[in-house]
């Protein structure tokens, strides 16, 4: 099971696009960029907090400005409740133990 999403701002274009993951042995999550985002980490924070909190991989393009907190928080919320309707966030007892 991965999750694909697609983040925009004002336009319908794809944005940057990342990948994460939990990787083995200590679950850390690693986060590459496959398209653009070299100089921008708003969406490689995004797709590392998503895997954090539902422990899936993450396909994320993201078309938000940078150096915009405030956006960037809202649209991560949004996208956990609409993550957490779907049922893809882990439990809290889960999360304590990964």
């Amino acid at each position: 099971m991965d999750i694909y999403a697609w983040i925009g701002f004002q336009t319908a274009r794809f944005g940057c696009l990342y990948a994460a993951a939990s990787t083995r042995p200590n679950n850390i999550v690693s986060v590459t960029s496959l398209l653009g985002g070299t100089s921008d980490n708003t969406g490689a924070g995004i797709a590392r907090r998503i895997v954090l909190k539902t422990g899936v991989p993450v396909t994320l393009a993201c078309n938000i400005p940078k150096d915009s907190p405030m956006l960037e928080a809202h649209v991560e919320k949004k996208l956990i409740q609409k993550l957490i309707i779907l049922g893809y966030t882990k439990s809290k007892a889960q999360a304590v133990i990964s």
